[in-house]
């Protein structure tokens, strides 16, 4: 599930996550039978999240329709993981864990019931559970209380599937049996291999495409007002889990004009040796080793490379005890202290009513507004990520909070006890104006990362992966224009996300060909679009980076055009923040 915000108050925690709007697989199932293309993206979907939960350590345990939630399309994200067991964590003996009963009766799995290890294999069961109940329209255990309902689980076998689908192929039955097998073991090793089981048993039965469930589903289908109201049998077909033969059912990979977010981290691909590079960075030991500053020319994804490669990274664990480090995001804007407090504030255990005062005494005030704001301990560390540094040049008037603003980072950085690590993002073209104030000059020259431009193998690597991961393929004749006519431009990215969102929106089927791409003009035509919705979504006139940045897709190439930075973005060049769109 996307995060985008999150802070704390007095009266409890806020978590900003997208709104979707099609509600929970269980409303979804009270309402009707799923469209059949619909349901193999649900499986494919629902296992694929399990999956990088499991490689990941964790368990769900409590697997159910209502923790399944849809977005407009039919996409479906896996929610709730309020009870989740993580495997790799040590838990005091003192602590409730293992022994406790978690879960939702109608989905528990016979070791939850009987309070014994958790693993993997718990969540199989619970999905085999759920894959019955899709395919039936019921529960495969009804008892009259929670407690006789958990009982059942534990001593009584699963009922056939043959019984209430008699004509789904017994291969079906065989994998809902072994997935919810009363000892663990005997369970699938891991949800990819019972998805390769279920795809292989429904391979075999053509008639399913029109005795289960008819054609796929027409657009007013999928809204609750065309769904029919009775629950037919299934909701497979012969091919539930290959891509979707609607084209509108595929989602756009590709993020147009805008920069990458940590929330499209599955997405971002091309910049895995610079992600590696800025971890050895933080690696290093050092005076300033807690520093880090990202330098890179207009458009070349320095904010992307940041948000969407290395921030996972650090939340995955990359260095040691990074996975309970807190990371702030923020831009410097006119006012940088109320900017740092409103960042600090997402995380504070006990706000104070003012942090720009204490920020403002002295040197020390950012040490020592997040030793009081976030207690933990010399473990819970504190990140902040500073885009678009530049800012602090451009936009700061008064000159004496520009520099104590530096000389909070440089203490922050250099304090033997403090708890903060300050990571900056800057374009290139302002790099020497952090190099005039003492102290700072010093922190720029030993740490800094330069982004240079995608080469062509990361460009081939940015325009194919994230089309694998929706389901699309890229021609490979599409694949070499783009990267002709992009090169190794400083301004790559931007062009590269635009043009690639222009060819899925005018494609045709799963392959994206060169046909569209030619059809809006190559390069040059890319350009001069992506330059006009600049203007039109009011991205820093005539001084916006993105604009600046596509608009040299206008000339040059085989008639395509190649991309250049911009001279100017709309922080820097007068003509608005421009936060939200393609600012390195």
């Amino acid at each position: 599930m996307p995060l985008y915000d999150y802070w704390r108050e007095p009266d409890g925690a806020f978590l900003v996550m997208r709104w979707l709007r099609g509600g929970s697989l269980y409303e979804a199932l009270q309402r009707g039978p799923l469209a059949a293309a619909a349901l193999g993206r649900l499986i494919e979907q629902i296992g694929g999240a399990l999956t990088v939960a499991h490689r990941r350590g964790v368990v769900h345990r409590d697997l159910k329709p209502a923790n399944i939630l849809l977005d407009e399309d039919g996409n479906a994200y896996l929610a709730d993981f309020g009870i989740a067991k993580d495997l790799g964590k040590q838990v005091s003996p003192y602590q409730t864990d293992q022994t406790s009963v978690v879960g939702s009766p109608a989905y528990l799995a016979p070791e939850q019931v009987k309070a014994e290890a958790i693993t993997p294999q718990t969540d199989i069961y619970s999905l085999g559970v759920m894959l019955y109940e899709i395919l039936t329209g019921q529960l495969p255990f009804q008892a009259p209380t929670p407690i006789a309902l958990m009982f059942k689980h534990i001593n009584e076998p699963m009922p056939a599937l043959g019984q209430m689908r008699p004509d789904l192929p017994a291969a079906v039955n065989a994998v809902i049996q072994r997935a919810t097998a009363k000892q663990p073991a005997a369970r699938y090793a891991d949800v990819a291999t019972m998805l390769a089981e279920l795809r292989q048993s429904l391979g075999y039965t053509p008639d399913l495409i029109t005795r289960a469930v008819g054609a796929p589903a027409a657009p007013s289908e999928r809204t609750p007002s065309g769904r029919r109201t009775t629950y037919e049998t299934g909701l497979i077909e012969l091919r539930p889990l290959a891509p979707p033969s609607d084209p509108g059912l595929y989602a756009n990979p590709y993020k147009g004009l805008r920069a990458f977010q940590e929330a499209d981290a599955a997405d971002f691909f091309g910049r895995e040796a610079l992600v590696e590079t800025l971890l050895e960075r933080l690696r290093e030991p050092g005076p300033f080793a807690r520093f880090l500053a990202v330098v890179g020319p207009s458009g070349s994804g320095k904010s992307s490379v940041v948000r969407a490669g290395l921030v996972p990274a650090l939340k995955r664990g990359a260095l040691p005890g990074s996975a309970n480090w807190f990371v702030l995001e923020l831009f410097p804007s006119a006012d940088p202290l109320g900017a740092l407090a409103q960042a600090l504030l997402r995380i504070a255990v006990n706000p104070p009513n003012d942090l720009v005062g204490p920020l403002g005494l002295d040197a020390q005030g950012l040490v020592r507004v997040v030793d009081q704001v976030v207690p933990g301990g010399d473990e819970t560390e504190v990140v902040l990520v500073i885009d678009q540094f530049e800012e602090l040049f451009t936009l700061v008037a008064d000159e004496a909070v520009r520099a104590h603003v530096l000389q909070l980072l440089i203490t922050a950085v250099t304090d033997p006890y403090s708890r903060v690590r300050v990571l900056v993002t800057l374009r290139a073209d302002f790099y020497d104006r952090p190099l005039g104030y003492s102290g700072f000059s010093a922190l720029m020259r030993k740490r800094t990362e330069v982004v240079v431009p995608l080469s062509g193998e990361e460009l081939r690597a940015a325009i194919v992966r994230p089309a694998e991961r929706a389901g699309l393929r890229v021609d490979p004749e599409l694949v070499e224009a783009i990267v002709s006519d992009v090169g190794e431009q400083p301004g790559a990215l931007p062009l590269l996300q635009y043009a690639l969102t222009e060819v899925v929106e005018r494609r045709q089927g799963r392959v994206l060909t060169l046909t569209p791409y030619e059809a809006s003009g190559g390069g040059g035509g890319v350009g001069a679009a992506g330059r006009g919705a600049v203007q039109r979504a009011g991205w820093g006139g005539a001084g916006g980076d993105a604009a600046a940045v596509l608009a040299a897709g206008d000339a040059g190439g085989r008639g395509r055009g190649h991309a250049a930075a911009g001279a100017a973005d709309g922080g820097a060049g007068g003509g608005g923040g421009g936060q939200g769109c393609w600012m390195g």
